[in-house]
């Protein structure tokens, strides 16, 4: 039987490519591993390293971090928060339209129902359907002190 040739090859190319992706993996935790402890070791004994590492592994240095690119100026600042605020230009016709309708219905003359005045005997029909044994609302009036002011 005739092998192909190109079987070998790609076999072992697969071989060596796994024992890459092994190696690659092992050398990623040998190198956190090794930060990991340079860090704790660094944070006791010397803070100014500590920050320092902690930085490069960022991929800061002193003159990038200082730089005025990468800081936004106030003005910049203060004109997104001002149009965070705003309403876009789609809402802005929508709110007219909504305070056209509100004025509107404030020029009508509707009569409502809170409109009326309260009569005598809304209120004691109101007293009188209380639960007794309540506790008190914000007045701190009893629901058992008002039925009896109301039997009275």
């Amino acid at each position: 039987m005739s092998e192909n040739p190109y079987t070998n090859i790609r076999n072992n190319y697969f071989k060596h490519y796994r024992e890459f992706k092994k190696l690659k993996k092992y050398k990623r935790k040998e190198f956190k591993s090794k930060i990991v402890k340079q860090l704790d070791n660094l944070l006791t004994k010397n803070p100014k390293e500590y920050c320092n590492l902690v930085n490069k592994l960022k991929g800061e240095t002193e003159e990038t971090r200082d730089t005025p690119e990468t800081s936004i100026n106030n003005s910049t600042r203060t004109k997104y928060f001002q149009d965070l605020n705003s309403p876009s230009d789609t809402n802005k016709s929508k709110i007219n339209l909504l305070n056209n309708m509100l004025d509107d219905l404030e020029k009508e003359n509707m009569s409502n129902v809170l409109d009326y005045k309260v009569t005598n005997q809304e209120i004691f029909k109101a007293i009188t359907n209380l639960k007794p044994g309540k506790a008190c609302g914000l007045d701190l009036i009893l629901n058992d002190t008002l039925k009896l002011e109301n039997s009275l």
